[in-house]
């Protein structure tokens, strides 16, 4: 046992990385611990009152740990993207990955035990981009760790929280246009609906993904047709509606 856990430290100590940036005299790594760990909620059927009324309280701590999570980040503003950018870049090796499903890593890890070591990447992967997302077009020094995590994360909702983080940047992430116009498309889940938000949410820019989208244009694939025809809605639905629009709301 000592040697499996030894590993894990071995696997996750920090080499030659910058210090965090420090808010109210703490490290930001402090700030932003349990940003991403939501409550579980009792079944209803199971839960007495007394139950119900530890989760409201719970739940009320959570939302002011994660409300002081975005206070320190926009205090720090620039000054966070770099650490923010690091924690969107983790990646589990497979040995650690391995690791991490055993019963004694799952116990530890919900007691907080050598949490640092065996916290899943996507839990990292998630509070980095969705913490990005926090600081708006102030983060955009993190496009081209957002634009990787969005097309190469084995974890889709991490793909998905990228997308939306590059949303929230707006023009300055101008240069992931063909990026989001192709997954819109392709994409059968729900990242297909966050990367078109995100085109919009982009702005006038969105309009250089039409060469894109017209790749898809002879698709004969239903539900991809489909995609594809919101997806010029979007970007430019001049190129086949003329001056009018969609036969849908956006």
């Amino acid at each position: 046992m000592a040697g499996v856990f030894a590993l894990f430290i071995a696997l996750g100590l920090r080499n030659g990385e910058p210090p965090e940036p420090r808010y109210n005299g703490k490290a930001l790594s402090f700030w932003i611990r349990d940003w991403y760990y939501p409550l579980p909620f009792p079944q209803p059927l199971r839960a007495s009152p007394a139950l119900y009324r530890t989760y409201a309280q719970e739940s009320r701590k959570y939302a002011q740990e994660r409300q002081e999570a975005e206070d320190a980040v926009r205090a720090l503003g620039t000054n966070a993207v770099p650490a923010l950018c690091r924690l969107v870049r983790v990646r589990d090796s497979q040995l650690k990955a391995l690791l991490g499903k055993s019963r004694a890593a799952q116990w530890l890890l919900k007691r907080g035990v050598f949490r640092q070591w065996l916290e899943p990447a996507w839990v990292k992967n998630r509070t980095g981009a969705q913490l990005l997302g926090t600081l708006g077009p102030a983060a955009k020094g993190a496009v081209t760790d957002l634009l990787h995590c969005f097309e190469t994360n084995p974890d889709e909702e991490s793909r998905r929280c990228a997308a939306v983080a590059l949303g929230a940047i707006g023009p300055g992430a101008a240069a992931v246009v063909p990026a989001l116009t192709r997954v819109s498309i392709v994409n059968p889940g729900l990242l297909h609906i966050t990367a078109r938000h995100a085109l919009i949410s982009i702005g006038s820019a969105r309009t250089n993904g039409l060469p894109v989208a017209l790749r898809y244009q002879n698709v004969t694939n239903r539900n991809e047709k489909m995609r594809y025809l919101m997806t010029i809605d979007v970007v430019d639905p001049t190129a086949i509606y003329g001056s009018g629009s969609a036969p849908w709301p956006r």
